[in-house]
């Protein structure tokens, strides 16, 4: 309409509220990863809201999926996935190794917790999920402070932990067998 009325037209804050829009509007991550593996295997599947619920299949076999999680999903497991120290915890406790990280207060006191972790870190939210709020391989006193900033507007309780370049590996569990996960992310 700007062409046509003769009018000036800001196009790049034209293209961010297009990419706003289309990050607000698209699958997780994590359930985008389960539609393109049920799409190869000719799955048919349908989303139920503007967030990432979805109906794969039809009949006895159909499953209802929001992210890495299904109708079958206990609640107990997600709300500890949920919590990053307290997962930390427990797996650390059952013998697997995981991340050297820690709670912290305060931009200040992130900083601090790398410097006694050592850099590279990950901040991150405590409580968050899809990876929202998550900043990695920070270097620098002004990339931590961001990152908490950032991190706070997911969560109030925000964790600093050992930056550990690898490949994700997601166990996808169904009908009580493992299967293999459908794509294997590299971290970044």
């Amino acid at each position: 309409m700007a062409a046509v009325l003769d009018q000036p037209f800001d196009v790049q804050a034209a293209i961010a509220r297009l990419r706003e829009t289309a990050e607000r509007n698209m699958l997780g991550p994590s359930t985008n990863a389960i539609v393109q593996a049920a799409q190869d295997r000719n799955i048919p599947f349908h989303r139920l809201n503007r967030h990432s619920l979805v109906h794969l299949g039809y009949g006895a076999k159909q499953r209802r999926i929001r992210a890495s999680e299904t109708g079958q999903t206990g609640a107990i497991a997600e709300s500890i996935a949920q919590d990053k120290e307290l997962t930390r915890q427990l797996l650390q406790a059952a013998g697997v190794p995981t991340a050297e990280g820690y709670p912290v207060d305060s931009a200040e006191d992130a900083w601090e917790a790398a410097l006694d972790i050592g850099v590279p870190v990950v901040v991150k939210p405590q409580d968050g999920n899809q990876g929202r709020g998550v900043a990695t391989n920070l270097t620098t006193q002004e990339q931590v402070a961001a990152a908490y900033q950032a991190a706070l507007q997911e969560s109030d309780s925000i964790i600093v932990e050992k930056f550990a370049p690898a490949t994700t590996i997601e166990s996808w569990w169904s009908m009580g067998k493992s299967s293999p996960p459908p794509v294997a992310n590299p971290r970044r």
